[in-house]
């Protein structure tokens, strides 16, 4: 989980647009989705990416958005080993379900 939270913090276009904040000053989450998670994924990324870059803390565990995602999809709820690019195409597929308005 570490090593793919780390590669979408490297891309540019995604954290700024997490980071800004724009999706909650514009209604980009559609809390109506059934295929989404009502927004908390796409909320609780935003909330690390912020901290991650803040420059204020260290080391940072994604404790809390870990917690949130496996809620969210239950196959992640355990400690369980899982496979990086398994939970990269999750992780994407519900931040596009979350941000998804058609």
């Amino acid at each position: 989980m570490n090593s793919a939270i780390q590669c979408i913090s490297y891309m540019p276009l995604l954290r700024a647009y997490l980071i800004s904040g724009r999706f909650r000053k514009h209604s980009e989450v559609n809390i109506d989705n059934p295929l989404g998670t009502g927004g908390k994924v796409l909320e609780e990324l935003a909330n690390l990416e912020e901290t991650i870059w803040s420059g204020k803390v260290g080391v940072r565990y994604p404790s809390r958005f870990r917690n949130v995602f496996g809620r969210c999809l239950s196959q992640y709820s355990s400690n369980d080993q899982q496979d990086a690019q398994e939970f990269l195409n999750d992780l994407l597929d519900s931040l596009h379900e979350d941000s998804n308005k058609v």
